[in-house]
């Protein structure tokens, strides 16, 4: 029997494009810098890990494409995106699977805890969203 191992949450990103504000203490001084497909490919093979699933940092419809378009280095397996669950969900979804690398996506995700509103995920424009979502 073959071991293969999958990591199924990985980040990558772009300082310049994805800022990582959550990066303040000196203690994560080694992760203040860009982090790309490539390095999480020599890390994770490196360490015995077969593929791994990218999963999105920051809430943009963008990263998402960017992760799209990064997805056909064989070793992701998928991509965890985001898509506006209280504003126009289908047309995100719409333009996420008309893009390069669509077929990669999947799921997608949300901070709700970085919300300000205690009450965001029972708001009734989220929850069609996320009915769109399913």
């Amino acid at each position: 029997m073959t071991r293969r191992i999958l990591d199924a949450h990985l980040h990558v990103w772009d300082l310049a494009t994805t800022p990582q504000p959550w990066i303040l203490e000196a203690s994560l001084d080694s992760l203040d810098r860009d982090f790309t497909v490539r390095d999480a490919v020599d890390v994770t093979t490196g360490a015995g890990v077969d593929r791994f699933v990218l999963v999105q940092t920051e809430h943009s419809v963008r990263e998402t494409l960017t992760m799209l378009v990064e997805s056909s280095t064989e070793q992701v397996h998928g991509v965890v995106g985001w898509v506006d669950l209280a504003g126009d969900t289908s047309a995100d979804l719409d333009a996420l699977g008309a893009a390069p690398g669509a077929e990669a996506l999947v799921g997608v995700r949300h901070l709700a805890h970085t919300e300000s509103d205690e009450q965001w995920l029972l708001r009734a424009d989220v929850a069609s969203g996320l009915e769109a979502v399913a």
